[in-house]
């Protein structure tokens, strides 16, 4: 049976305007819009504060758009995360235009999810299954329009025996991408460089899959995180 892949143009619903972001600093807006639907890789030298960046970001999405996100952050203690988080609530709180207008850390519970503390040996098996799942439920149940993974190898990646690290990485992000395609909300992954340290500089192919996997980003979707102290 053939398969019905066309159809015609007035069955593509419209996309409503108005659907981008600016991320809150407007140099980094003549670079970077956040619009639904985006994969975004951030890149850059281990402790170079990529990480930290993502948070400022996301907690200036929640702040001047009232869009509410996940992380899915599996190396940060979520207690310093809530901590940064409080900090810039409690600095925007009744400032400005872009004003905070309730208790902070109620702000902070309307606005933001992360993952449950590992508890057993089992709990720490994230695969990209496990993730593809976290982002059906922040959508579906939670209403994110939003999803932050750091850091990518930290999660669990099964290639086959005759598929590539640069293959099944091109897949993995593919598959993320037409995910948050279909859930409609952007979704960042934290890429570290690959083999390299502090100090010794930052070179785009650092890291795996480097040139295909930056192909897989959606527009201006990778971002070496260095740009934003610029």
């Amino acid at each position: 049976m053939v398969p019905n892949k066309l159809v015609r143009f007035s069955e593509i619903p419209l996309e409503a305007e108005g659907h981008c972001f600016p991320t809150g600093w407007h140099e980094l807006d003549r670079h970077l819009i956040i619009y639904p639907g985006l994969l975004v890789v951030v890149t850059g030298t281990p402790g170079h504060g990529k990480s930290q960046w993502v948070i400022a970001l996301c907690a200036n999405l929640a702040r001047i758009h009232g869009l509410r996100g996940a992380f899915l952050q599996f190396e940060d203690n979520p207690n310093r995360n809530r901590a940064d988080l409080l900090a810039y609530a409690r600095s925007w709180h009744g400032s400005h235009a872009r004003y905070i207008d309730c208790d902070p850390a109620v702000w902070l519970d309307q606005m933001f999810l992360t993952i449950a503390p590992t508890t057993s040996v089992e709990d720490d098996d994230y695969t990209l299954d496990w993730v593809t799942s976290a982002i059906e439920e922040a959508a579906t149940q939670h209403g994110c329009r939003w999803l932050i993974v750091d850091p990518w190898n930290e999660i669990e990646h099964l290639w086959r025996v005759n598929e590539t690290e640069t293959a099944y990485t091109v897949k993995a992000l593919k598959h993320l991408k037409t995910l948050a395609q279909i859930q409609d909300h952007p979704v960042r992954c934290d890429a570290p460089d690959q083999g390299r340290q502090p100090g010794q500089g930052h070179r785009r192919h650092d890291f795996v899959g480097h040139r295909r996997l930056l192909r897989m980003a959606g527009q201006g979707g990778h971002r070496d995180c260095r740009a934003s102290r610029k």
